[in-house]
């Protein structure tokens, strides 16, 4: 089995999912061309092999050696696709998972509302991007900890709109992606406005974080509301800075987590231990400190299967 850390491959790894990328918006050009969808990356990095973890894994995955994860590659520094490679927190938390696990990890690119569906259907086996571990989720996916993150609502450069808080949203053209949790907290402003009195807040919704940001930049909407980390690092780099910018509000939001099926077990419990493995020994944290992300770091024990439903994340 290879040990060459994908993120650093020479060759594109998938096709491109459709819709621009987030490095596009940001001013960076991505892969043009396409390979055919669900090229094999090795398993790598500087971990190797633990049994007892592997054995977590389903039979038929033990005996194939291949685990298939679904990405939405738009959410820099946790994922992006630049020349056609996956970079970022999550890929290169990826490659120390595989090398611990023994497998080698297939990606597919989704947009995020087809994540839950794919796991659901035998599609792929972990939904690995910036979702959140929720207990409506747990019923239907068991989820793997891996981050904490915080929200926070992106404006355009100087803020014409003047908004720093959800409150400031009465009134105002809001987006975010469908399916997520942040569109369950705009529609809980919205009833908010309506309740004080305020004037009505709309609400659009896309299926991917750029094709929002494109209609931010555009005046279309006049927010975006996102997870914190990844929308700052945007701030900072779209055309130089000169596009967003993040607004005064940061609201804690919770945890993301790697989903798996609830139905055949053992990749929960694969992934956790993988994930626990890799923070014993300094890999975790060093990838986050690398993408000045420290403060996403999860402590060893906030590090669990299902955490919302156990009541471990609170």
């Amino acid at each position: 089995m290879s040990t060459q850390n994908f993120v650093r491959r020479s060759r594109p790894l998938i096709a491109l999912a459709a819709g621009a990328s987030l490095l596009m918006v940001a001013g960076c050009a991505s892969s043009g061309g396409a390979e055919p969808s669900g090229s094999t990356t090795p398993a790598g990095g500087n971990e190797t092999m633990d049994q007892s973890i592997h054995d977590l894994l389903p039979e038929d995955v033990r005996s194939s050696g291949v685990v298939t994860i679904g990405v939405t590659p738009e959410d820099s520094p946790f994922l992006s696709k630049v020349d056609g490679e996956y970079v970022g927190i999550i890929p290169e938390l990826m490659d120390e998972v595989s090398a611990v696990m023994g497998v080698e990890f297939k990606l597919e690119e989704l947009p995020f509302p087809g994540l839950i569906p794919a796991i659901q259907a035998g599609k792929i086996d972990y939904a690995w991007t910036s979702m959140f571990d929720t207990v409506e989720r747990e019923e239907v996916l068991d989820f793997s900890s891996y981050a904490a993150a915080n929200f926070g609502l992106l404006v355009q450069k100087g803020n014409p709109k003047d908004i720093n808080f959800l409150e400031d949203l009465c009134g105002t053209v809001a987006s975010t992606t469908k399916g997520t949790v942040m569109a369950t907290a705009l529609e809980e402003q919205k009833a908010k406005c309506a309740a004080e009195g305020k004037p009505d807040m709309q609400i659009s919704l896309y299926d991917s974080q750029s094709a929002a940001h494109v209609q931010l930049k555009a005046g279309q909407v006049d927010s975006f509301l996102g997870t914190a980390t990844p929308l700052t690092y945007l701030a900072e780099n779209a055309e130089g800075g000169a596009v967003f910018e993040m607004a005064e509000g940061s609201y804690p939001a919770g945890y993301l987590a790697v989903g798996s099926s609830k139905t055949e077990k053992g990749f929960a419990e694969a992934m956790t231990a993988a994930l626990l493995a890799i923070e014993k020994d300094g890999a975790y944290a060093a990838v986050f400190d690398k993408y000045s992300a420290a403060n996403d770091v999860l402590p060893t024990d906030l590090i669990v299967v299902n955490g919302r439903t156990s009541g471990v994340l609170k």
